[in-house]
C-alpha cells in the first residue's frame, strides 16, 4: 500500500516500501522452495538415498553449503564471528 502524493497537479504513486517488502518475501520463499526441491531430489535420486527425508530436509535448509562445499568454511567462520560478537556485547 503506497502513498499518493500530489505533484504539480499530477498524482504519483510511491511504493518503494511495499516493493521491498514483497521482494523480501519472494526471496525468502524462493530460498525455502529451492531447499524443499533439493530435499525431494536428494531423498529420491541423491547419492545417499538410504538417509531419512528429515536428513535431506535439513540439508535443504542449507542447500548452498550442500551444493557448493567450499561455502561451508565461510559460513562456519561467519557463525563463529557472530557468536563471538554476541559474547563480547553481553
Amino acid at each position: 500500500m503506497g502513498v499518493f502524493v500530489l505533484t504539480k497537479g499530477r498524482r504519483a504513486f510511491h511504493f518503494e516500501g511495499v516493493v521491498a517488502m514483497k521482494l523480501g518475501r519472494i526471496l525468502i520463499a524462493g530460498y525455502f522452495l529451492i531447499g524443499l526441491l533439493y530435499a525431494v531430489y536428494a531423498h529420491f535420486w541423491g547419492p545417499e538415498p538410504f538417509r531419512s527425508f528429515a536428513f535431506h530436509l535439513g540439508q535443504g535448509v542449507l542447500w548452498p553449503v550442500a551444493l557448493f562445499p567450499s561455502l561451508g568454511p565461510v559460513i562456519a567462520g561467519i557463525v563463529v564471528l557472530v557468536f563471538v560478537a554476541v559474547l563480547m556485547s553481553s
